[in-house]
């Protein structure tokens, strides 16, 4: 590959460049220049010593090259980026929803008691509001890892750029529309798979639905949970805000690590500042304070993500067919909205996980020219997998629970 100096006067023999080849987020190989000394407005060619083909199949394999400062500068301390560069070189399809098979497990005992169906599996039990549609629970190692249903949304708070569609989106009623089981149905009780079937509208009382959801629920044992929603949006609605789902944890689930683009907040129309890798951060640290509280911090394509207690104890949330944006506080998109100023919020003790499939797109004509076409979240028809799965973190391979099946290759 060849680097071009844009400076004007003086040769980069301030800066070292960083080469390195990472496997699902770690660092397998790395080659460093030093000074490397380009001289002003011209190229060099650099050669890395790396292997052409890396990893098993499930893998994914990036090139990180990053500039950086080799002595203390006026404006910079010693080693500071000045720039990087990453090229994604091996990323494979995420698996289908029926590639996700039931391991080995004990046979599925069931329960129904006051609206509930419980559901069974050695250690592993699974709750499921029977009225509302809706999981309710889900235990593992003796913990519960739910603190409120599994529900789907669709509002996000404000943002600053939404400022000249206010109007638009309170019309829509994307803020005060509730969500409505109209369905719930047992499809199957087996001894290996249990499915449940329901159907629900988003509507604000007396106006049509702004859309209605089929979904699928199938407990898998200690495989976990997956999630199958498909969503039909009435026409003519403004773009909406999110499509996905949110649910807390309880008090104490504090560890937070992804693969996605990070560290920073990304979305589908703001990401360049940030980069596909795993990242660690715990749930308090991870929140942008602006003045005005609005969404914020979540991760466009995330491959998967982990909250889970110090222990490691928690739920490994999975991508199925398609990546996901993943986000988590300890506020909820209606305490955002709520607040107008960021000294006002008070943190919940639970945590607060929010899924999409997508969000809509963060620019707007708020200072500029309107949200993209291919940006907007206007699609009338959405279909949406996400796998939940408990899991003691730091016995597992988030990247083998993610390909089940996947091979050895070189």
């Amino acid at each position: 590959f060849t680097v071009k100096s844009r400076r004007f006067f003086e040769a980069m023999d301030d800066v070292d460049l960083y080469c390195t080849l990472e496997c699902n987020g770690r660092i397998v190989h790395e080659q460093r220049f030093c000074s490397i000394g380009i001289l002003p407005q011209s190229e060099k060619r650099f050669v890395l010593d790396f292997p052409l083909r890396y990893g098993k199949s499930g893998d994914t394999v990036c090139l990180n090259l990053s500039l950086r400062t080799n002595k203390t500068l006026p404006w910079a301390p010693y080693g500071h980026e000045l720039g990087w560069e990453q090229r994604i070189l091996k990323s494979e399809a995420l698996p289908a929803l029926d590639a996700i098979t039931c391991k080995a497990s004990p046979a599925f005992c069931y329960e129904q008691k006051d609206g509930v169906l419980y559901v069974q599996s050695g250690d592993t039990y699974f709750g499921f509001d029977l009225v509302n549609g809706l999981p309710v629970s889900m235990i593992a190692s003796g913990k519960e890892m739910l603190a409120s249903p599994i529900t789907p949304v669709i509002w996000r708070a404000s943002l600053a750029n939404d400022r000249r569609s206010a109007k638009e989106i309170k019309a829509a009623g994307f803020e005060s529309a509730l969500l409505y089981c109209r369905r719930c149905e047992i499809l199957e009780k087996g001894d290996a798979l249990c499915r449940i079937r329901g159907e629900y509208i988003y509507a604000v009382p007396g106006s049509l639905p702004i859309m209605h959801i089929d979904a699928e629920y199938r407990f898998l044992g200690s495989e976990g949970l997956t999630v199958t929603y498909h969503a039909h949006v009435k026409k003519g609605l403004p773009p909406l805000p999110r499509f996905g789902v949110e649910f807390r944890m309880p008090e104490g689930n504090e560890r937070f690590s992804y693969f996605g683009i990070g560290p920073y907040e990304s979305y589908i129309d703001k990401h360049h500042a940030s980069r596909l890798g795993r990242f660690e951060s715990s749930v308090g640290a991870h929140f942008e304070h602006y003045l005005k509280p609005q969404e914020n911090m979540a991760h466009a394509d995330t491959r998967w993500a982990l909250v889970s207690d110090l222990t490691g104890l928690g739920l490994l949330c999975l991508g199925v067919e398609t990546p996901f944006s993943v986000n988590c506080s300890h506020y909820t998109s209606r305490m955002l909205t709520a607040a107008k100023h960021d000294f006002e919020l008070v943190p919940l003790k639970e945590t607060v996980v929010n899924l999409d499939y997508r969000h809509n797109g963060i620019g707007s004509h708020s200072c500029g020219p309107e949200l993209a076409p291919e940006y907007a979240l206007n699609e009338e028809k959405m279909t949406f997998h996400i796998r939940l799965k408990p899991v003691l973190g730091n016995d597992v391979d988030p990247f083998a629970e993610l390909y089940q099946n996947r091979t050895e290759e070189q």
